[in-house]
């Protein structure tokens, strides 16, 4: 087994995780749409708890749980600016445009926690026996929860790009109103 790898992806994973709590910390702060805060605030709890599976594991390999490396920086610093971006969103007053930036960085974040989550399971899975069951099993339960928080922020993601496409504006004229017609409508009119 690999374990400077292993401990690279851990690290990373961890940090990854931290920064996905802010993320989901500062989305919640601009979100418009109930059921999306909802299911936000459910997945920012899971994500907190997946930062503890990954400090067990960490300690289960003696991996350091502190360690910085600079993949570690790199994910450091795409966290932090997926959190500014949401901040700046929110800053420009569209709060209909900020709750979709935030739904942007939450998909994003949700994609490179499924990656980590997979590797981890498919790497935990071949390697724990026995008394580290429950670890393996840890792992089998965040890889599905991961599943479950990208197909659905892809999901939020596409019908708030719809709603936003589809909305008309408020200074939207008669003579405009072709516009607002799909193109699939008009190629047929």
């Amino acid at each position: 087994m690999n374990m400077q790898g292993l401990e690279h992806l851990l690290l990373q994973s961890i940090e990854h995780e931290r920064g996905a709590v802010a993320v989901y910390q500062a989305a919640l702060r601009c979100v418009v749409d109930e059921a999306l805060r909802e299911e936000w605030e459910q997945y920012l709890a899971e994500t907190r708890s997946h930062i503890d599976v990954l400090a067990e594991l960490c300690d289960a390999f003696r991996v350091d749980a502190e360690k910085d490396t600079v993949g570690r920086r790199a994910v450091r610093a795409i966290g932090a600016a997926l959190v500014t971006s949401i901040e700046q969103a929110m800053a420009d007053g569209d709060a209909d445009a900020a709750q979709l930036v935030a739904c942007e960085c939450v998909m994003l974040v949700e994609s490179k926690d499924h990656l980590n989550w997979g590797l981890l399971d498919a790497k935990v899975r071949s390697n724990f026996r026995g008394p580290h069951a429950a670890l393996k099993l840890a792992c089998e339960q965040m890889e599905g929860e991961e599943d479950e928080h990208l197909y659905h922020a892809r999901s939020w993601t596409r019908d708030l790009w719809r709603r936003r496409l589809n909305a008309r504006s408020s200074s939207t004229k008669e003579s405009d109103a072709g516009a607002a017609i799909p193109y699939s409508s008009r190629a047929r009119s």
